[in-house]
């Protein structure tokens, strides 16, 4: 199952990527995604699709639980990650920078809905331009529960700079 983002609304336009020619915008809102922090969604093109990419206080949702959750299943999945800025280097992701993307239980789970079943941590490394994504991998065992929700945050919250730009997120 692949989940990536879409944006029926990119948000405001306002520049570009620090030495890139990516197109930028913020407060873009995500199809199928609550999204929380300042301007809660900032974006960028790279080759014409809009990714997002996480700040210091962004937390991304995924409305529905959509995650399969079969008790004792071995699932497999793999994220794709880039280094991230806006347009202020102070922002740029740093080596020690990431994205934490959880499992939650979904509202109608039958035990402790909204619960965390695996979280993982992801650094795809200092920024640099152009950006290169790079794929990772994690692995959770299905407990039953229920569909599970992706979540997607940053690694050091408050930290004043971008975790990562994400692309895909496929479990299998």
């Amino acid at each position: 199952m692949q989940f990536q983002f879409s944006f029926s609304n990119p948000g405001i336009q306002n520049g570009n990527q620090l030495n890139t020619s990516y197109p930028t915008a913020y407060s873009a809102v995500p199809d199928d995604w609550h999204a929380t922090g300042v301007n809660a969604v900032n974006v960028v093109n790279v080759n014409g699709v809009w990714l997002p990419m996480v700040f210091t206080d962004s937390v991304f949702t995924k409305n529905d639980a959509t995650v399969p959750n079969q008790a004792g299943l071995l699932y497999v999945g793999k994220i794709t990650l880039a280094p991230a800025v806006y347009a202020a280097a102070s922002q740029a992701t740093l080596a020690n920078d990431g994205v934490v993307l959880s499992l939650l239980r979904g509202k109608n789970a039958t035990t402790a809905p909204g619960s965390t079943l695996a979280s993982f941590s992801f650094v795809p490394g200092a920024w640099s331009a152009p950006p290169t994504f790079s794929v990772f991998e994690f692995c959770f065992l299905g407990d039953g529960t229920g569909p599970l929700q992706l979540q997607l945050a940053p690694l050091r919250p408050g930290a004043g700079t971008f975790g990562g730009t994400v692309g895909a997120i496929v479990i299998e």
